[in-house]
């Protein structure tokens, strides 16, 4: 009886401990509210779209929707400076969020007079143009109740396929920001271009400590240790199940 009641007490606590982690990791994906610390930034992406950020480990199984595996996403995270990538199930389009820390001679557009931020509108409007594979459609700026932001409409060819893609482009706390949806073929919808607006202007700009849940050696960790808990309060179930079988035969 001593023994039974034991493994009762240990098979409770395993599933409180199994609960807790996958709680907490339940919790941190419904809430859809995404920290970066390298750009102190926190946003907010739709609820109905898969995301990546650097987090992403081999375990996701939204990789397969894009066939490729972490550690090719994770270099080209690096690569571009991206930090989150979200699309629908069927891969229709992508958001895409990247940014850098800029020199402090680059100021932010908010702290610019009206002057600077037409000459700043002209400059990037070149620098857009600069690109020979891309066609600008329109570019202005735009500005919610934080942040000014240059808003570009543009698509791009490359081996004769056509991408389109509107970005929000701003400088804010020393960072150079990039809010970005493209379309692979087709125009960027009125729907697509609501999603990226509303990101744009969920953003939260503060001081982000850096965090372990933005470790992608945390997540593969917590999601190994949560199927091993689960494996063992399984085990544990069907133990007692036995040995109330047993006690029932006696």
């Amino acid at each position: 009886m001593k023994f039974n009641n034991i493994l009762k007490r240990l098979f409770c606590s395993l599933l409180a401990a199994t609960f807790v982690i996958g709680g907490a990791c339940a919790t941190y994906a419904a809430a859809r509210t995404y920290s970066f610390s390298d750009l102190d930034i926190e946003i907010e992406v739709p609820s109905e779209l898969a995301v990546f950020t650097r987090n992403v480990t081999s375990a996701d199984k939204s990789l397969e929707l894009i066939q490729t595996t972490s550690d090719e996403l994770l270099v080209m995270f690096q690569e571009y400076g991206i930090y989150l990538e979200a699309f629908p199930t069927d891969v229709s389009y992508e958001l895409v969020v990247s940014g850098k820390a800029v020199s402090e001679d680059i100021k932010d557009l908010n702290t610019l007079s009206d002057a600077e931020l037409k000459q700043g509108l002209q400059t990037y409007r070149e620098k857009c143009e600069s690109v020979t594979t891309d066609e600008i459609i329109d570019i202005k700026t735009y500005k919610n109740n934080t942040t000014i932001f240059y808003q570009a409409d543009f698509k791009t060819v490359t081996e004769n396929v056509t991408v389109y893609v509107q970005k929000y482009y701003t400088v804010m706390q020393g960072k150079e920001l990039n809010f970005t949806v493209q379309s692979k073929d087709v125009a960027v919808t009125d729907v697509q271009a609501s999603q990226l607006k509303a990101v744009v202007d969920s953003t939260v700009y503060k001081q982000i400590n850096p965090s372990i849940f933005e470790s992608p050696i945390f997540t593969e960790l917590s999601g190994y240790l949560l199927g091993l808990l689960l494996t063992v309060g399984v085990l544990g179930g069907i133990i007692l199940l036995v040995i109330k079988s047993s006690n029932k035969k006696k």
